[in-house]
């Protein structure tokens, strides 16, 4: 299954119309990243690395094969697994992509309109809203990468700034100038160290309100119950 197909489908299933914006990424080729195993780093990765897709760079974020999505979105909705939707969410969160860690990111339809970004917890009673759809996720996910890199990495810092600036070439399309502009300068800020000795552009202070500039919306990191763990 290609992700054409999921998109077809999904909408089908569930009785949605997915974000134009994901079909476009779809039809752009963005959301491929290549067969996935033992070798992906080391050979996959550089590759993809020449116009980069979907969010490559950075930490917390995955794209599953099409076929692994359909079966993650059926899974959400059967009684016998124990990651399982109430009744109320089934059908209104659509996972599309993974946090690298068990969690998923999800359309979130329980609202009208366009579906805002939630990211589904897979060990906490909650989950959170990320955005208010996926341009502005895209944006977040891009302005917190330049927070992603740490030492033990085998890629050196100056390597990551430049991993960092092809990705955001390839995503230009899907941003506006004014949030272009503003992360190609980010990029180009001098490296800060944590306490921890993981490097950062930008301090905690300065991304939040970066976001709340570009961002905004009532309800950013939202929180709610969609499991029954019971």
């Amino acid at each position: 299954m290609n992700y054409q197909d999921f998109i077809s489908q999904t909408e089908t299933q569930y009785g949605i119309s997915l974000p134009n914006l994901y079909k476009r990424l779809a039809a752009d080729g963005m959301l491929d990243w290549g067969e996935l195993g033992s070798k992906w780093y080391s050979e996959t990765f550089p590759k993809l690395l020449e116009h980069p897709p979907l969010l490559l760079v950075g930490s917390e974020f995955e794209l599953p094969h099409a076929d692994e999505l359909q079966g993650i979105n059926e899974q959400l909705c059967d009684d016998s697994e124990w990651r399982s939707l109430k009744p109320e969410y089934r059908g209104k969160l659509i996972a599309f992509a993974e946090a690298g860690n068990g969690d998923y990111y999800a359309f979130d339809y329980r609202q009208e309109g366009e579906p805002c970004i939630t990211r589904l917890y897979h060990d906490d009673d909650f989950s959170v809203v990320e955005a208010a759809n996926l341009a502005d996720f895209i944006f977040r996910r891009l302005l917190q990468a330049q927070a992603d890199y740490f030492p033990e990495e085998d890629t050196s810092p100056e390597d990551y700034r430049r991993q960092l600036f092809a990705q955001l070439e390839s995503h230009r399309p899907y941003l506006s100038a004014e949030q272009y502009e503003f992360l190609r300068q980010t990029y180009q800020k001098p490296y800060q160290k944590d306490q921890w000795g993981g490097l950062f552009m930008l301090s905690d202070e300065e991304t939040s309100a970066t976001e709340q500039r570009f961002i905004s919306c009532e309800r950013l990191d939202e929180e709610f119950e969609p499991f029954d763990y019971d």
